[in-house]
């Protein structure tokens, strides 16, 4: 699950410099980066359902960031497509 916690690594990086950058709001960062902290938490100990939870539940909550003009369309899809492909890692087989 290692390589699953990494890939997570890599979205917070992307929402910490999207972030730095302006583009994304500071509360919604420290939301992001704590769940994504938890789900890397999850692969890290073996419980890849609970992360996959977590990271399904972050897609939602990007979904309702873009409506309230959070976070922009951009930014979603890529935050978006990234948890999606961990997601598809962790079910796979």
């Amino acid at each position: 699950m290692l390589a699953l916690s990494r890939a997570v690594q890599l979205v917070r990086d992307f929402v910490d410099q999207r972030a730095a950058a302006g583009a994304i709001n500071r509360a919604v960062q420290i939301v992001l980066d704590v769940q994504l902290d938890v789900a890397a938490r999850a692969f890290d100990t073996g419980k890849p359902a609970v992360a996959v939870v977590v990271l399904r539940a972050m897609i939602v909550e990007i979904d309702v960031f873009v409506r309230i003009g959070r976070i922009t369309v951009t930014d979603a899809a890529q935050l978006e497509a990234m948890i999606n492909r961990i997601i598809a890692s962790a079910t796979a087989g």
